[in-house]
């Protein structure tokens, strides 16, 4: 009778967890738009393929010459509870569009202290970078409902890279994907 108990027991505490984590869980495979940019996105495109140096893009602010991109965007949490986003960096792909391995990210927050995932010597290169769908995963978090997070984005050309006669450009966009 003791063991038969010992397993009812055990049997009523695994379904209970099991209730728990179905009810917990959070289904990522729709994009349910709780978490949005506050303004409206720009396109992100690099025209004029220059390398510089990782210190050089790493200290980029604004930039007119289109050589690199510094980009400050505010997302905000439009659900009424606490929500999962990523910001994602779509590239659309042309027939002379860099390397994916030459183009340097940095992210960092609205108070423009690095990101932890980009807190290195050497700054990643997109490819480096986990995909989903065909985008760049920059960051991935959680946001409080109502509340507004701001991140400045740093996109250069890797002093790696080395020139040719073609005129190369990078082209992509920000997403931000919430569950």
């Amino acid at each position: 009778m003791n063991k038969t108990k010992f397993l009812l027991i055990l049997l009523f505490i695994v379904i209970i967890i099991f209730f728990v984590f179905l009810l917990s869980y959070k289904d990522d495979s729709e994009n349910k738009n709780y978490v949005r940019f506050v303004d409206s996105t720009e396109r992100l495109e690099i025209e004029s393929i220059f390398p510089i140096t990782d210190y050089a893009g790493k200290m980029t602010e604004i930039s007119k010459d289109g050589k690199n991109i510094y980009y400050s965007f505010k997302i905000k949490n439009y659900s009424d509870k606490n929500s999962k986003y990523r910001i994602l960096l779509k590239e659309k792909k042309h027939k002379n569009s860099i390397s994916d391995k030459y183009v340097k990210v940095l992210l960092s927050d609205g108070k423009d202290q690095i990101l932890s995932k980009y807190d290195k010597d050497s700054y990643l290169t997109l490819d480096c970078l986990d995909k989903k769908e065909n985008s760049y995963i920059l960051y991935k978090s959680s946001l409080a409902s109502g509340k507004e997070e701001t991140y400045i984005l740093r996109l250069w050309i890797s002093d790696n890279y080395k020139e040719d006669d073609l005129d190369r450009v990078f082209d992509s966009e920000l997403i931000i994907y919430s569950y």
